[in-house]
């Protein structure tokens, strides 16, 4: 992965289990706990200091081929835009239509 994707991934509210989580965090808590002490230690090393391997690594011992999952994170994330771009047009629709219906 690149610094890029990893920064990207830690700004997400979806884990790639796709539980929620917090942003800058890693993993959701349920992930998070699955993982051994020496691989949650690598998750506090800082970027560009040990982070990024680290973070793969776990990426591989949760079973997360990374590839894969951000793909699926991807198409949650679509998904989750495309609902809520639907819901504005729908409000606007309604605020501009509505007040015409209304004013005749």
């Amino acid at each position: 992965m690149t610094p890029v994707e990893i920064l990207q991934d830690l700004g997400r509210h979806v884990c790639r289990c796709g539980n929620l989580k917090r942003e800058g965090n890693s993993f959701c808590r349920d992930c998070f706990a699955r993982l051994p002490v020496e691989k949650k230690n690598g998750l506090f090393k800082r970027l560009g200091k040990g982070y990024e391997p680290a973070f793969e690594e776990a990426l591989e011992y949760l079973g997360f081929g990374a590839q894969g999952a951000l793909s699926k994170m991807q198409a949650r994330d679509v998904l989750a835009l495309t609902v809520f771009i639907l819901l504005i047009a729908a409000v606007l629709g309604y605020l501009v239509w509505g007040s015409q219906v209304g004013g005749m």
